[in-house]
């Protein structure tokens, strides 16, 4: 009886899967480097990636270059180029918020460049063709020796470019002409509480107008040494030649901090990022050196209003025993007009919160349809953080992802890694049964699918119980073992059932569960053995 229906249920399993190179998440290093992308555009088939890259060939040490880089469809790597100015220290589109343009087959970043002899910042406007050579580049001086750009946009036949420039309560507005010509350079002074601005995002609007999106915050001290984050956003809206129409900042009493501010095509808005968190100073006793230094974040979106009131706003890990904190960088709308946020969680894996790569989903309302967690194969689960930075969608609606895997704990001794991650439109690299953490422990070879999927669930659909056989299993005992059964959204809910270990027939170990107490579903299934590896993953429906 056991047999026959495993042998149903296995061919089932089998129609429909993907070519297992289709889908991946890989690390990258150049040169053996530190290599941090936060940038990704899927054009032409090709996928492009933009970060800084360490530069050893200054006299004066190690520098920084912008670096650009192309992958094949299938993650495989194509051509990588780096680039600075000559006697500069180079910044392009680093730390989440500098967004590339992609226009007229150019990709277009923007930063900073410092003169390695006089210290003194310029702005820096590159463009890089799709083979990935530099057709041009303008440097700006600033005439000090701060100053970046963050964003870039075309309205018109002007670029318009936002940033900082040494002060923390202003914003700039930056246009130049297609042949780099400063036309105009402007200050804006911030209305707002937060101590700390930065403009992050610019974007084009109606009537010839630009709208810069500034985040800012502020601490107060709260007790001993945690302090209390206020999260600010100002929006400031200028016309063509950068006269000031309205300014506005979140008044709100927790705040948040936009990090990405797309256009949606209900006319109105969508932004992510930071909501109001902690800093905790922890000091060895009784020398007093400092040993950590941490905050905790909030994940959080808004949806706006084409007149950029809000239409709605939530916070997504304050009521959720599997997060424990962390922050979305990039916010994209989907073809089915929801929404994919990436950035960075804790989850708890076994007895350990881990900081891993964070893909959400959710609706036109912000109600979250699912979320997943991730890491690149074959890195252990203690490295000291996962990030995704930025997210681009495929026209069939695959999610493609960059970031970065930090392997040290900050010390520096392994290089800082680039982070790829591609999945399709359900966050799943190998149909529904290989998705989030557990699944991609592993590149998903064929032989590795089917060592991931030695459990068998029958009957399913199924509305009382379910009984799990695991093929091939080390341990006779059943507490040497974890069953996790997860929903569509990635909450645990192992606990609304009940499992009992009912023997080992022909080798299987099989463990029935009660499933009365679920809500009808599709429910996911993954097994870990007393070192917390996954040995099994499966699904069940829940009628």
């Amino acid at each position: 009886m056991y047999r026959i229906i495993f042998i149903i249920f296995y061919i089932n399993m089998g129609i429909g899967l993907k070519s297992y190179s289709q889908y991946y998440s890989k690390s990258f290093l150049f040169n053996n480097l530190n290599t941090v992308p936060d940038n990704v555009t899927f054009y032409d088939n090709k996928i492009f990636t933009i970060g800084y890259y360490p530069d050893t060939s200054l006299l004066t040490g190690i520098g920084i270059k912008s670096y650009i880089s192309k992958f094949n469809n299938d993650g495989t790597l194509s051509n990588y180029n780096t680039f600075r100015p000559v006697q500069y220290f180079t910044f392009t589109s680093t730390f989440y918020y500098g967004k590339s343009l992609l226009l007229d087959g150019n990709i277009i970043t923007c930063g900073y460049t410092e003169d390695t002899g006089t210290f003194l910042r310029n702005y820096l406007v590159c463009f890089y063709d799709t083979s990935l050579s530099i057709n041009k580049y303008f440097t700006i001086p600033t005439g000090i020796t701060n100053g970046t750009l963050t964003s870039i946009v075309k309205q018109a036949n002007h670029y318009y470019a936002t940033g900082g420039k040494g002060n923390a309560r202003q914003a700039i507005l930056l246009k130049i002409d297609t042949l780099g010509n400063k036309i105009r350079e402007l200050n804006y002074n911030i209305v707002s509480i937060a101590s700390n601005n930065l403009a992050q995002t610019i974007i084009a609007v109606d009537s010839g107008d630009v709208l810069m999106v500034i985040g800012g915050y502020k601490e107060y001290p709260d007790w001993g040494e945690h302090y209390k984050l206020t999260y600010k956003t100002t929006l400031i809206r200028t016309d063509s030649l950068g006269a000031q129409k309205w300014q506005w900042t979140d008044t709100s009493n927790n705040g948040q901090a936009a990090y990405s501010f797309q256009k949606t095509r209900d006319g109105g808005y969508i932004s992510c990022g930071s909501y109001v968190g902690t800093r905790v100073l922890i000091r060895e006793v009784p020398s007093g050196v400092l040993l950590e230094d941490y905050a905790t974040f909030h994940p959080y979106i808004v949806k706006w209003n084409s007149d950029f009131t809000k239409q709605w706003e939530k916070c997504y890990d304050k009521a959720d025993s599997m997060n424990t904190g962390g922050e979305f960088f990039d916010i994209k709308e989907t073809n089915d007009g929801n929404f994919i946020s990436c950035g960075y969680g804790g989850q708890t894996i076994g007895t350990r919160v881990i900081n891993g790569g964070w893909l959400q989903k959710t609706d036109r309302n912000g109600d979250v349809i699912w979320r997943k967690f991730y890491k690149p194969y074959g890195h252990d689960s203690s490295a000291y953080f996962f990030r995704l930075y930025d997210l681009d969608i495929a026209s069939n609606g695959d999610i493609i992802a960059v970031g970065e895997y930090n392997p040290t704990l900050g010390s520096g001794l392994i290089p800082q890694q680039g982070w790829l991650l591609r999945v399709d439109s359900n966050g799943c690299i190998v149909d529904s049964n290989w998705c989030g953490w557990s699944s991609v422990e592993v590149e998903p070879t064929p032989q590795a699918w089917q060592a991931q999927n030695e459990i068998r669930v029958y009957p399913n659909p199924a509305s009382d119980v379910i009984n799990v056989e695991v093929s091939r299993f080390k341990y006779k005992d059943i507490s040497e073992i974890q069953i996790e059964i997860f929903d569509a959204i990635g909450n645990n809910v192992i606990g609304l059932c009940h499992s009992e270990e009912r023997g080992v027939y022909d080798g299987e170990m099989i463990y029935q569960l009660n499933i009365n107490e679920l809500s009808k579903g599709i429910y996911f299934i993954r097994i870990l053995n007393k070192e917390n590896k996954v040995i099994g993953n499966g699904k069940f429906i829940k009628e």
